[in-house]
Formats: C-alpha cells, structure tokens, sequence
C-alpha cells in the first residue's frame, strides 16, 4: 500500500530493454529502457512495445447517415486480440453515454455495427476510437440526416 506522504513524487521503473511506453489508456510516455512516472493514482497499467505504436484507424462505411440508420465500423485493421472504446460525441458536443462500446477483438466479427436512433438529434456526430492499452486514439465526424432509415438528407 502506498503512503499518503509518497503521492506527488516521482518514481522510476528498470526495464530489461528499451520499448515504448504507455500508460494504459493514458498516452504515449516515452521510449527508454526505464519509465519514469508520478505516483498520483492507487495504481498504474503500462503497455509496453518494441516500437512506437500508431493511433488505431478508425474506418466507418460511411460518412453520412438518416436517423435510424446504421454504420459499420470496419475491425480487420485493427489490431487482433486488442481492446477498443468506441465513444459517439452528439452534436451539442455531449458524449452518447448509452452508445459508448467496449469491443474485444477476437477475429470473429470483421464489423460491428453503428447505429443512430430514429428520435436522436439530427447534425454533425464525432466518433472517437480509444486504445485502451496505449491510450491513442482517432476521430471522425459523421453527418446524421433528419430523415428516417437510409434516406438521407
């Protein structure tokens, strides 16, 4: 257990080798063969990789859609074995608590399914795709269209 006095202070962990390091769903720390950190938090995740890792490519099927339609999220480029977040930001700039998803990667599914309810908010919707382990991340606006289903605009 940590002491109360030990927060704020700064700590160093040894590595083997050098790596890239990151703090799990936190960012890119740095690249070394040590982390250097703040113990401000009761614990800390680190991913660590041979190489600089890339933000993870958000791909959608399209860019516009009517209310009530749906989206597909392309996972073959992503990483197998990798733990996604998916956040909708609404157009007012308010995340979608209820369409937030958590997507486990496990090679069976090649899509998953986007969707947007007939009574949502028509306007301009940002996706955002997390990283969990490194914390990177991409983003893409969407156009949601006042009219029902596939019809659009």
């Amino acid at each position: 257990m940590t002491d109360v006095k030990d927060v704020g202070k700064e700590f160093k962990i040894s590595l083997p080798r050098e790596y890239a390091a990151y703090r799990a769903d936190g960012g890119y720390l740095s690249t070394g063969s040590a982390i250097t950190d703040t113990l401000d938090e009761p614990f800390k995740l680190y991913f660590l990789s041979e190489k600089k890792m890339d933000a993870p490519k958000l791909a959608l099927s399209a860019s516009k859609v009517g209310l009530g339609g749906e989206l597909a999220l392309d996972l073959s480029c992503l990483v197998q074995g990798g733990i996604y977040r998916l956040e909708i930001m609404r157009p007012d700039g308010r995340p979608d608590r209820l369409a937030t998803k958590v997507l486990a990667l496990d090679g069976k599914k090649k899509t998953e399914p986007v969707r947007f309810a007939f009574n949502a908010e028509a306007g301009t919707y940002t996706l955002k795709l997390t990283d969990v382990r490194t914390g990177l991340s991409s983003e893409e606006d969407v156009k949601v269209g006042s009219k029902r289903g596939w019809s659009l605009f």
